[in-house]
């Protein structure tokens, strides 16, 4: 038998280690007080481990190693063994305890001993610690920081003896009291299933977001298997998710068919009214992965799944379906269709309807949930890989969806969603500047007549509503067409944050905040968080600007656009050092965009190295298409009033998309005060 035969299977538990600082220099002075403090610590920790639902797993001496089920008792442990300690004895003076806690994947050995990075990593996390302190790592603070009573302050990173890169490490400052009935409530057990690093991340952050989102009291995994609930409320039933459906088909390039057919379905199933159907993004963040069911169910907040595989051969496709209870992992409903590429839409319409009858959703009338959108196959293949191109979200991924927009355009010109979505392409690339800015212009032809051919397609109306938003600076036409495809399609997160930007330049920033939490309560696991971090940029909520973005981190860690916004907001609220790493790392992994130089020299400026921020602002002068508005934001920051205006005054002129923020960003607070600021504000519609 191997040595790792002898130990069980990972596990993801809450490692706590505890030492007592100053104690050898304590012993050598008084060796009986020495002692009574490592009684007092041995007392102290069985008491209050035991008391919140830990484990002991061995005493050292001066030191304590435990273990929890979860990051929120591990806490609460922590900061009571600190009272308890500080509450008695003498010697105090001399010594003091200091406790690191850590989230991680850990290994149990026969006697009960804990071993694996979960326990090394808590113990070089604790030795960061000043006497008297609770330091946690990000991945226990991110379980905890939007839970009511809990307080930290971030130490920022921090390089640990054996470790390859530093970890970022946070002081517990307070903790709620826990009441009798939340003491002798069950603590949720551990995954026993072998997760994979990338699963644990997603499951995390999963529960960190929905924390953040929901603004109920707690949301937590306690409750037992089947249970779906928030802060004791269950969710409004029925609640669905659909997971991306594996590809059957002999050719592995034929996965962008799959998934598309597994968006196509989901889309149809948001349309049917009482049904709350989770997001794509948070869905297909599960692809791959080896999270079982009841934990995704847990996860998206759902309590239904369905999964399905797809084979697609020559013209002829079979879909397999099957509804999944979340809860208890047994299956409701399955059926197998194998039918012409043709008939594709009538399939999805069928399987909608099959489940909505098994979660007894009243469908009102016979009209199909799937409209037939195309008669070519083809072209809806196209359509398809387009999408899933578009997603990688490059310049060259751009240029490749808008070509595979246009064939299947030129294979059914009747298309409408193709119009759709070749004006969508059309319109970001005008907005980052990868076409000339009268690309605008193609796209609003493209979407009109998407429009013309169906005046019910709500990724139409939101296209044309974000066009008359960020080019036309026609504020009530844009409300009027993101109102109508919210009317069309209510579970869309798109919509809901396109919108918030309306809401938030015209200045109705409690509206804007609401509308982009719909949308991370929609798509949890999408890059929404990070859009909700800028309303709260926009509104002067600085730290829970922050907090969103370190959020939307943990979900995109090479990200520049979260990487820059982040550092924008360390700037603003002072913390330079960390502003500097991050938009390192942003010009690291997109070193000649503009977000990431214009950022990259606003921080520079704010930190007070002028010099390094007027050769970022060089480097970004040279860039094609540069947004004089950008440049704007990084004389304001460099203290010049009069470029500044005179930069603000060029955005105006020429439209600039990013100009329409005028009235509410805080980069500019420092030349409100001047005329010519409040007379660009009435050119731009926004007074």
């Amino acid at each position: 038998m191997s040595p790792s035969d002898a130990f069980g299977a990972r596990r993801l538990v809450a490692v706590w280690f505890a030492d007592v600082v100053g104690f050898t220099r304590l012993a050598s002075v008084d060796e009986d007080a020495a002692l009574e403090v490592v009684a007092e610590l041995h007392r102290v920790a069985r008491s209050e481990v035991e008391r919140h639902g830990g484990r002991v797993v061995k005493l050292l001496g001066d030191g304590a190693l435990a273990e929890f089920d979860s990051a929120d008792s591990a806490a609460r442990a922590a900061l009571a063994v600190r009272r308890g300690f500080g509450s008695s004895g003498e010697g105090r003076e001399a010594a003091a305890l200091r406790i690191g806690i850590h989230l991680g994947d850990v290994l149990a050995s026969p006697d009960g001993d804990l071993y694996g990075d979960g326990v090394n990593t808590a113990s070089r996390i604790h030795g960061t610690a000043a006497p008297g302190e609770v330091v946690v790592s990000d991945d226990v603070w991110r379980q905890l920081r939007r839970r009511p009573g809990f307080q930290f302050q971030s130490l920022g990173e921090r390089p640990l003896r054996g470790l390859d890169e530093p970890v970022t490490v946070h002081r517990l400052l307070s903790a709620p009291e826990r009441s009798e009935r939340d003491s002798s409530a069950e603590e949720p057990k551990p995954l026993r299933r072998s997760l994979s690093r990338r699963s644990i991340a997603i499951m995390v952050a999963a529960v960190a977001v929905a924390i953040s989102l929901t603004g109920l009291v707690a949301w937590s995994l306690r409750e037992p298997p089947g249970a779906i609930a928030v802060a004791g409320v269950v969710e409004p039933a029925p609640t669905i998710a659909v997971l991306p459906f594996e590809n059957m088909s002999s050719d592995p390039e034929q996965e962008f068919f799959s998934d598309g057919l597994t968006e196509e379905l989901l889309n149809v199933l948001a349309q049917v009214p009482g049904l709350r159907v989770a997001a794509r993004t948070s869905s297909f963040a599960f692809k791959g992965t080896n999270v079982p069911i009841d934990s995704i169910g847990r996860a998206l907040r759902v309590a239904h799944i369905v999964e399905g595989s797809v084979r697609k051969v020559d013209g002829r496709v079979r879909i397999k379906a099957q509804l999944i209870d979340a809860a208890t992992g047994y299956q409701l409903w399955s059926r197998s269709y194998d039918r012409e590429l043709v008939d594709i839409f009538a399939v999805q319409d069928e399987i909608s309807r099959a489940i909505a009858d098994q979660l007894r959703v009243d469908l009102a009338g016979d009209a199909p949930l799937a409209k037939q959108e195309t008669a070519d196959p083809e072209a809806h293949a196209l359509v398809l890989r387009g999408r899933a191109v578009a997603r990688q979200g490059t310049p060259e991924s751009y240029v490749e969806a808008v070509g595979l927009y246009r064939q299947a355009i030129e294979r059914d010109p009747e298309y409408a969603r193709a119009h759709a979505l070749l004006a969508d392409r059309l319109m970001w690339q005008a907005y980052f500047r990868y076409i000339p800015r009268e690309g605008y212009e193609e796209a609003r032809a493209a979407v009109d007549r998407a429009l013309a051919l169906d005046p019910e397609l709500a990724i139409a109306h939101t296209v044309r509503g974000v066009i008359a938003n960020l080019h036309d600076w026609d504020f009530s036409r844009a409300d009027e067409h993101f109102l109508r495809s919210l009317s069309l399609g209510p579970g869309d997160p798109a919509v809901h944050y396109s919108r918030a930007l309306l809401l938030m330049r015209l200045g109705r920033r409690e509206e804007a905040i609401q509308a982009a939490h719909r949308a991370v309560e929609l798509d949890p696991l999408s890059f929404a968080e990070h859009n909700l971090g800028l309303m709260y940029l926009y509104a002067g909520r600085t730290e829970r600007a922050a907090e969103a973005f370190e959020a939307a981190l943990a979900l995109a860690p090479d990200s520049p656009h979260v990487l820059a916004n982040l550092a924008r907001a360390y700037s603003w609220l002072g913390r330079h050092a960390d502003a500097i790493r991050t938009v390192e790392r942003a010009r690291a992994r997109a070193p000649g965009a503009h977000v990431t130089l214009a950022s990259l020299a606003q921080v520079y400026a704010l930190a007070g190295r002028g010099s390094e921020a007027e050769r970022a602002l060089a480097t970004l002068l040279e860039q094609p298409e540069v947004s004089p508005f950008r440049v704007a934001t990084v004389h304001a920051a460099l203290g010049d009033r009069e470029r500044t205006l005179a930069m603000l005054e060029k955005a105006v002129e020429e439209r600039d998309d990013h100009a329409s923020w005028l009235a509410v960003t805080p980069e500019f607070d420092g030349v409100r005060d001047d005329p010519r600021f409040e007379r660009l504000l009435r050119r731009a519609g926004l007074r």
